[in-house]
């Protein structure tokens, strides 16, 4: 939190274009694939969330409308030296997912069935 990836040898940050399948934006959405280059890989604002002064507005990721889905980054030149790829899902940061017998944390649990994420 506060921190953004601002690394000089990130080529996704250099991309020249973020390309998908489809995606969500509207008024009071924004799911551009564009925003998986932002620097942050995690929405944190909003009620719970960072400082402002810590964090990007907005929830920092692509966001489909439907499966099948794919996103693209493409170079103007081509890029040789890769040496890692990153993906950062969604993880469910948005409620507990590890089981509790706190009271005030169970009505945030999805009991007898796998997390939705």
């Amino acid at each position: 939190i506060g921190m953004y990836n601002q690394d000089p040898r990130d080529h996704a940050l250099r991309a020249a274009a973020v390309k998908a399948s489809s995606f969500v934006a509207n008024e009071t959405f924004d799911g551009r694939p564009q925003l998986v280059v932002s620097g942050q890989t995690r929405a944190v604002h909003g009620y719970g969330g960072a400082a402002p002064s810590q964090r990007k507005e907005g929830v920092q990721r692509w966001v489909s409308e439907a499966l099948p889905a794919w996103i693209a980054l493409e170079w103007t030149t081509p890029i040789t030296d890769i040496a890692q790829v990153e993906l950062v899902f969604d993880t469910g940061m948005h409620r507990t997912l590890m089981l509790s017998m706190m009271l005030r944390d169970q009505h945030k649990m999805v009991w007898g069935r796998p997390q939705p994420e």
